[in-house]
């Protein structure tokens, strides 16, 4: 781990399917893509981190991130959050995903990638994950 870089450890979730709706509008899905560089899979993978990352993130959110603009439709305000590049379990790039308004508290992240990661690390819920966060 390099000094630009922040391990996190937790526990996978099932999360409510909001990420599914919100990463696939297309003003979110455009802006990911483009600064990204990744097509994103409709949906995120919600982690339950422990003690010690809950303390790593704060690091995290007071840092700059690549930045995704909120935007207003149909009389609906979506807000903006940023990004942060990752390593999935030591294998599969992605993002965490710290959107501005949320309702989960700092010790959920929500992770991004342009593959269905539950598939292709062959996770369920309450299996223990690695995720490593540069930190931008």
């Amino acid at each position: 781990m390099s000094n630009d870089e922040i391990s996190l450890e937790g526990i996978v979730f099932s999360g409510n399917g909001e990420g599914a709706y919100y990463i696939s509008l297309p003003k979110y899905f455009k802006q990911i893509e483009e600064k990204l560089g990744f097509k994103p899979y409709p949906g995120t993978l919600n982690i339950k981190i422990n003690e010690e990352s809950i303390k790593k993130r704060a690091f995290i959110d007071n840092s700059k991130g690549i930045k995704i603009e909120g935007f207003e439709e149909s009389g609906k305000i979506f807000g903006s959050g940023k990004c942060f590049p990752a390593i999935i379990n030591g294998k599969i790039e992605g993002a965490i995903i710290i959107p501005e308004k949320t309702h989960y508290d700092s010790s959920v992240i929500e992770i991004i990638s342009e593959k269905y990661l539950r598939k292709e690390l062959n996770i369920k819920d309450g299996d223990k994950i690695k995720i490593y966060v540069r930190v931008i």
